[in-house]
C-alpha cells in the first residue's frame, strides 16, 4: 500500500432541504449539526474541517436573482499542505430541476454552474476546476477542485449559495420545493501528486490505488 493511500480524508457537511411554494414565501433550511462538527482523518498530516457560516436559518424568497447563502468552507486543520476538492449533489424533489436547469444552458435553461454562486462559480475565477454531470432527471453532480495546495490553517470557500435565476416567476419557484443539496469535501496529501487532478484521480478516481470512485464522473 502506498504512503498517500493512508493519508486521505472525506467528510460530509450537509444534506439541506429547500422548500418553496410561491414567490415571497419562506424557505426552510436544515443542516446536520453532527456531521458539520466531526472530522474524519486517515494519517496525521491530512485533516480538514468543513463548515458553513449560516446554518439552521430561515430564508425568505423575495425576488429572482436572490442568493440563498450557504458558504461552505474547507479548512486545513492538519500540519501539512494538502489538495482539496468538493462534490456538490443537487437532488430534485417532486418537480425535476432538470426541467429548468441544464449542464450548459441548452434549450434556454439555466446552466447548473449559474444556479450556484460565488467561489468556484464566480465569473472569471481561475482558482478552481469545475465540471458538472447529471443523471438526466433529478440529480446534478458538480465537482469542484481547488487548484492550489491549501496550506496548514488556511481555508477556502467552495461557493456562496444557490442563486434564484433571473426571470423565474411564481410557477418556476415550485422547482425549489424539496431540493436537497449535499456537500462532500475530500483531501489528499500533496506529496506524490503534481496537481489536484492527479491527486483526486489517484485517491478517489476509481483506479487500482483509489479508496473509492467518487471522482470517476469527473474524469470520464
Amino acid at each position: 500500500m502506498t504512503s498517500w493511500k493512508r493519508k486521505l480524508v472525506v467528510i460530509t457537511l450537509i444534506a439541506c432541504i429547500f422548500t418553496a411554494a410561491v414567490a415571497n414565501t419562506t424557505i426552510a433550511y436544515f443542516t446536520d449539526q453532527e456531521s458539520k462538527t466531526n472530522t474524519f482523518t486517515y494519517g496525521g498530516g491530512v485533516e480538514i474541517r468543513l463548515t458553513e457560516t449560516n446554518s439552521d436559518s430561515i430564508y425568505t424568497v423575495t425576488a429572482a436573482g436572490q442568493v440563498i447563502d450557504q458558504s461552505p468552507t474547507v479548512q486545513n486543520v492538519g500540519a501539512d499542505g494538502i489538495y482539496v476538492a468538493g462534490i456538490l449533489t443537487l437532488k430534485s424533489g417532486t418537480k425535476h430541476l432538470s426541467d429548468k436547469v441544464s449542464l450548459e444552458a441548452e434549450n434556454g435553461k439555466t446552466a447548473i454552474t449559474d444556479f450556484l454562486s460565488g467561489g468556484a462559480f464566480a465569473d472569471g475565477q481561475t482558482d478552481f476546476l469545475v465540471k458538472a454531470t447529471t443523471n438526466g432527471t433529478d440529480t446534478f453532480t458538480v465537482y469542484v477542485l481547488y487548484k492550489q495546495p491549501l496550506a496548514s490553517n488556511a481555508s477556502v470557500q467552495l461557493f456562496e449559495g444557490i442563486r434564484i435565476p433571473n426571470g423565474w416567476n411564481t410557477e418556476d419557484m415550485q422547482y425549489m420545493s424539496d431540493l436537497a443539496v449535499t456537500i462532500d469535501a475530500y483531501a489528499t496529501q500533496t506529496v506524490g501528486f503534481a496537481t489536484v487532478e492527479d491527486a483526486m484521480k489517484g485517491a478517489f478516481g476509481g483506479g487500482a490505488d483509489s479508496t473509492n470512485n467518487h471522482f470517476a464522473g469527473y474524469f470520464s
